[in-house]
């Protein structure tokens, strides 16, 4: 099954930027362009999250390892 997801993003930011200029809604252009930088945000957020995980587990070993 093909991967749809990027080529439903790039059509929803057109529909968004078209609709911002021609009047349809007065949303900023934050929101119109939030397809794109939405998922950037989840997947940052998500790798720092995972990150902060390995440096904890890391920590929490080396910490066990003096002890023991």
């Amino acid at each position: 099954m093909k991967n749809t997801f990027p080529a439903f993003i790039f059509a929803l930011t057109i529909i968004f930027a078209a609709a911002k200029l021609l009047g349809n809604f007065d949303y900023s252009w934050w929101w119109v362009f939030s397809p794109l930088w939405v998922p950037l945000a989840i997947m940052a957020g998500l790798s720092f999250i995972a990150w902060l995980i390995v440096i904890f587990v890391g920590v929490a070993a080396m910490i066990a390892e003096d002890k023991g």
